[in-house]
């Protein structure tokens, strides 16, 4: 009986698609770097505008500024980080906030919910640490209380179009500082003014009821599609017309402020009406707000429009930028520990090169500062809201 020949192997079929090959996964330090300088997600320009105000911060707070602005004179030129570095600190709460809330989305629903939870808790730990480094007795004038309350004033705002947070902003820093006037003096003469929620309000360095308009602006901002280039020179634009406006304005009105101020001099008591008209740094006026988020503006704008072509250089302030809540805090506990250190004429540069270095050093090892990853590790728990309806329902 003849047998069957063995069935030969069948070659392989030349059109079968290749067997998929797995990715290769980067080196955790590339994988660091690339997000260092924006490729992991992050707007390095926020980071970068985030970090300047920061070292701007620890100018004032080391006393290296001049207090007198002349443009032909660069020693002078220090004179911009007053006012300026913490506006541009409280503009950017907005933008994260904004952030936070969807971006050019507008939350509703469950979003709506989650994104309301995890800015109140951020607002609340925010608020806790700054109240430890109020309590530890630094010398310094603390930014952080006041930060966290302009979070928790921004929930009845998470639902505005850019448009509506813009305008609102701009009224906001219109009106506010006369409001504030009117506001403090009433309760001068009901002596509650030494009271601490009126100090966080209206009477601090940093009075929330007037601040809050650059957290507005920064709302705007981040609810705009900031990442187009477009966008990023009409934020430009705006800021320097701001600018202008707020000193050019009150040179106008210097002939008739008797006559603009005759009306509040009867009425408020105990108050420097001329402040109104100021527009330095601090001065609490419209023209000082006007300017300020001006300022913070042009800031936010150039870091966004040169953010590709400088983020190789400019990282480390980025690194700064990207956990600015532990950079702030390790400079407060700087001060804290070392008497006598603002008297150092070198302060500031050694203060800021430390800060620099080590918050290159924490984001080339690990993707968040620790404070950072406090807040969003215990602000995204809280926030977990499932949008599953019960079972059977």
């Amino acid at each position: 009986m003849a047998t069957e020949a063995p069935a030969q192997p069948r070659a392989a079929d030349a059109t079968a698609a290749p067997a998929p090959v797995a990715p290769q996964r980067r080196p955790w330090i590339v994988r660091r770097l690339r997000e260092l300088v924006g490729s992991g997600g992050r707007v390095i320009g926020l980071d970068v505008a985030r970090g300047l105000a920061v070292l701007g911060m620890f100018a004032v707070h080391t006393g290296v500024i001049a207090y007198e602005f002349h443009w032909l004179e660069p020693g002078t030129w220090s004179e911009l980080a007053w006012g300026n570095a913490s506006a541009t600190f409280a503009v950017l709460a907005g933008v994260a906030v904004a952030i936070i809330a969807g971006r050019t989305s507008i939350p509703d629903g469950v979003p709506l919910l989650q994104a309301r939870m995890r800015i109140l808790v951020r607002a609340a730990l925010i608020f806790a640490v700054g109240g430890i480094i109020v309590a530890l007795g630094t010398e310094l004038v603390v930014i952080i209380e006041f930060y966290a309350l302009f979070f928790a004033m921004s929930l009845p705002f998470l639902r505005m179009p850019w448009w509506g947070l813009a305008a609102f902003g701009i009224g906001w820093i219109l009106l506010m500082p006369q409001v504030r006037v009117l506001l403090v003096d009433g309760l001068r003469d009901a002596h509650m003014v030494d009271t601490a929620i009126v100090e966080l309000a209206l009477t601090g360095f940093y009075p929330a009821l007037t601040w809050f308009g650059y957290t507005l602006v920064g709302m705007a901002i981040g609810r705009a599609h900031m990442e187009r280039w477009r966008v990023q020179l009409v934020i430009l634009g705006a800021g320097v017309v701001a600018i202008a406006a707020a000193n050019l304005v009150p040179l106008a009105l210097a002939p008739i402020e008797d006559f603009l101020l005759a009306g509040w001099r009867g009425r408020v008591q105990g108050t420097d009406l001329a402040s109104l008209l100021d527009p330095e740094g601090h001065s609490g006026s419209t023209f000082d707000l006007l300017g300020s988020a001006g300022v913070a503006c042009v800031v936010i704008a150039l870091c966004l429009l040169t953010q590709r072509w400088l983020r190789w250089v400019l990282f480390p302030i980025a690194a700064v930028g990207s956990m600015s809540l532990t950079a702030y805090t390790a400079h407060a506990l700087v001060f804290l520990l070392v008497d006598g250190f603002s008297a150092d004429p070198w302060s500031w540069v050694r203060l800021s090169v430390g800060v620099v270095l080590g918050c290159t050093l924490w984001r080339a090892l690990l993707p968040k500062g620790p404070l950072e990853w406090g807040l969003s590790a215990i602000s995204r728990a809280t926030s977990d809201v499932s949008s599953r309806a019960p079972a059977g329902r």
